[in-house]
């Protein structure tokens, strides 16, 4: 049932976790035919991986030998992350309204709190997007501007005790004016981080060449830069990573 599915379909393999053999035995039987058969015009299937994984014979023998498989040489995670990011880019993936819109009205407990000026919302939503495609789950607060002292209650309640993490988007905007309320989600979260650990992430997405109104005992804590909010795959990666811990631990170490 399944190869008969995938018959008529492109393939792409990110990651090869076989060896040669499977490979070419999983491309034969998934499209029925020999590898010298002549394929469907405009056909082709691709394996995405590190050379070095994918070895020089199986190389060869697919450029060379086949014609219609595609050798795309790197790193599988980076090429997924930016196939995912040209993905959203030229559909345009939930667009920005509709991002905000399916946030919860509340934080859920574990969730990655970003912190962001009303007026870098779009890079906010481009974090949010990079994070969420790397199976990360964020929240932004949506309601600020209609906030009460019973939601202002309730926000610093989860900022200390809900979110798994904190990350703090530093700009032109948020440095502009200390009384911003940014700056207030900031203090509550500086209140919960401590030395040693991994809390309290801070992210420029714009060059500056000073910070001086995050929280003064964070102002030497190491700053990721991600221009107007694009995660890398090395970021994606290291949250990755701090959230498995946080799991497994509930803090992880810096």
């Amino acid at each position: 049932m399944l190869f008969d599915h995938l018959r008529n379909k492109d393939l792409l393999l990110i990651g090869s976790p076989f060896n040669d053999w499977m490979v070419r035995f999983f491309l034969r039987v998934a499209k029925g035919k020999r590898f010298s058969d002549p394929r469907d015009q405009g056909r082709l299937d691709y394996v995405a991986d590190e050379p070095a994984t994918i070895a020089s014979p199986t190389i060869f023998f697919y450029e060379q030998k086949v014609g219609s498989t595609r050798i795309i040489p790197g790193n599988p995670c980076d090429f997924a992350c930016e196939l995912a990011r040209q993905w959203r880019e030229r559909y345009s993936l939930s667009a920005d309204g509709d991002l905000l819109q399916s946030m919860s009205d509340e934080l859920p407990r574990g969730y990655v709190f970003i912190s962001y000026s009303h007026d870098d919302q779009s890079s906010a939503l481009e974090l949010a997007r990079g994070l969420m495609a790397a199976k990360i789950p964020v929240w932004l607060d949506k309601k600020r501007l209609s906030a009460g002292e019973n939601f202002e209650r309730k926000l610093e309640n989860a900022i200390k005790n809900d979110s798994s993490f904190f990350i703090s988007l530093i700009s032109k905007n948020t440095e502009s004016d200390q009384t911003r309320y940014v700056h207030q989600e900031r203090t509550w979260a500086a209140q919960r981080q401590v030395d040693g650990f991994v809390y309290y992430i801070p992210v420029l997405i714009e060059k500056l060449a000073n910070v001086e109104h995050e929280p003064p005992q964070l102002a030497r804590s190491h700053r990721t830069l991600l221009l107007n909010g694009r995660v890398t795959p090395d970021f994606a990666r290291w949250m990755q990573t701090l959230l498995e811990e946080y799991r497994n631990s509930g803090r992880p170490k810096g």
